[in-house]
């Protein structure tokens, strides 16, 4: 049978979001969706991350007229196969000055701090009214994204292609986000329903994927396509930014509803956020350069990818070496910038041809340590004889609650690399056997659920007596920890092979 399958991309960012999609049949015909409801029919390759429950203000440029001669915007259509979402306006849809739910997507770990350019209070405000968390809110944007996503592919398809083809979603998520927001991430595209095949996949993979093929070939507004992208650093340029229906403002540089905005003040903007951005890759580049290997490219995708004084400064400090004395920029000859004339859809594209089956990954450094507690044989080389106890069951002394990493910070892995530790539980007899652990980073990052009731009873060891004479029963067994794509597996193995995947919980 003909393998048919249509994979579907969505590059859910901070500011903009972004929808890719190929069939199986043809994946070098990859397209990007780029009708979205409210813009006015313009070609976007991406949308605003914004989301707003306020469905009565009024719009001139999308709705539909009632009888009181008010117009109320309404929220997108939907396949028929496919459950409408909650009502709201998202993307487009909502326009300057409207409340709107924005940066979700860096709230979707609640222990982390709010960043102080989002409105607590009217974040707090929307969600109460309607009874939501930020993840029910993640959700509703992306069921809303991808509700339209697919009357617009089906668009372009004369063969039902949704009826006819395996749906995989992938949805990239960041670099370096916490275990917890990835989890929020995956449980919010669940929860929006968007299809039963779900994968998240890393921003800086999906951009290698792209970035690998032949795929180099082929804004929203002027500042987005002239100003960001073609500010080079020189301060004598002068950037014209139309401001339709804006008054006269010398102070601010408005004169005939046009912004002028000089090379002087495109630098005072863009430094403190290109500043970050080398101290990132400085950072990358020491953890490379201390494990004695080199770097050879850097890959600048997204929307900023596309500065070309991103680009510049970039390359003076990495490629040329003549940054400032005052830098901690050191030789780093060999190493060149990719910087790909669609850097602004570079992820989402990736994200497609990896759901296809294409990556250029194979191996991956793991960001952070994970472990959990064990009690190990007591060794007196590295023990404190007053931490010993004694174990009846395989007659040894042990240790209470040391750490076992099963994979430490910058360790190799790959898809496919089980990291392992040999636990054992003991029961007594008739007990419940669910039981909880904890794996750690430098603080906890998830428990464990684990359910030992399904149990093969040849894997069960009987004990006559424990040290208080009760009568129990015994089973060794493995955890193991995999990291797919920056995502977190955990299995449960019996005699070194798997025998079921566990749940792992990161709200408890």
């Amino acid at each position: 049978m003909e393998d048919r399958r249509l994979i579907i991309a969505v590059d859910y960012g901070t500011t903009y979001t972004g929808v890719a999609y190929a069939h199986s049949t043809d994946p070098q015909n990859i397209g990007v969706v780029k009708s979205w409801p409210g813009g006015m029919g313009a070609a976007l390759d991406k949308i605003p991350s914004v989301l707003s429950y306020n469905l009565t203000a009024p719009s001139s440029s999308q709705g539909s007229q009632q009888s009181s001669g008010e117009i109320t915007r309404q929220p997108d259509s939907h396949p028929p196969h496919q459950a409408s979402p909650k009502a709201c306006l998202f993307g487009m849809q909502i326009k300057d000055g409207e409340n709107r739910l924005k940066c979700l997507k860096l709230l979707l770990d609640e222990d982390q701090l709010r960043p102080n350019f989002v409105s607590s209070q009217e974040i707090d405000q929307q969600l109460s009214d309607h009874n939501g968390s930020i993840v029910d809110a993640t959700a509703d944007f992306l069921a809303q994204v991808c509700s339209h996503a697919k009357v617009e592919i089906n668009k372009t398809n004369r063969d039902e292609v949704f009826t006819n083809s395996t749906v995989r979603f992938m949805v990239t998520v960041p670099a370096m986000p916490s275990d917890k927001a990835k989890n929020n991430t995956l449980k919010a595209a669940k929860q929006a329903g968007i299809g039963p095949t779900i994968e998240l996949l890393s921003e800086p993979e999906a951009a290698a994927v792209h970035l690998s093929s032949s795929a180099f070939h082929g804004a929203t507004n002027s500042f987005e396509r002239f100003a960001k992208r073609g500010f080079t650093g020189d301060e004598a340029e002068v950037f014209e930014i139309p401001l339709k229906g804006v008054a006269n403002n010398a102070d601010l540089g408005i004169e005939d509803m046009t912004l002028r905005v000089t090379g002087q003040q495109m630098k005072a903007l863009f430094d403190p956020s290109v500043a970050e951005v080398i101290k990132l890759i400085g950072t990358q580049f020491d953890s490379v350069l201390a494990r004695q290997e080199t770097v050879s490219v850097i890959v600048l995708a997204g929307g900023f990818g596309q500065s070309a004084y991103l680009y510049n400064r970039i390359h003076q400090h990495f490629v040329t070496n003549d940054a400032p004395a005052s830098s901690s920029s050191i030789n780093k000859s060999g190493v060149s910038i990719l910087h790909p004339i669609d850097a602004w859809t570079a992820v989402v594209r990736g994200a497609v041809m990896r759901g296809l089956g294409g990556t250029v990954v194979t191996q991956r450094r793991a960001r952070r340590h994970y472990g959990t507690e064990y009690d190990p044989p007591y060794d007196l080389s590295r023990h404190s004889p007053t931490t010993r106890f004694y174990d009846p069951v395989d007659g040894i002394e042990r240790v209470r609650d040391e750490m076992f990493w099963l994979i430490k910070k910058n360790d190799v892995i790959t898809d496919s690399t089980w990291f392992k530790i040999e636990l054992r539980k003991d029961f007594r007899r008739g007990e419940v056997r669910i039981f909880d652990y904890n794996i750690y980073e430098t603080e906890k990052v998830c428990t464990l659920e684990i359910d030992f009731g399904d149990v093969p009873s040849d894997a069960v060891r009987k004990v006559n007596k424990d040290m208080q004479g009760r009568r129990k029963e015994s089973i060794n067994f493995e955890v193991g920890l995999k990291i797919e794509s920056d995502r977190l597996h955990f299995a449960f193995f019996l005699g070194g092979e798997p025998f079921k995947s566990v749940h792992a919980k990161f709200d408890a």
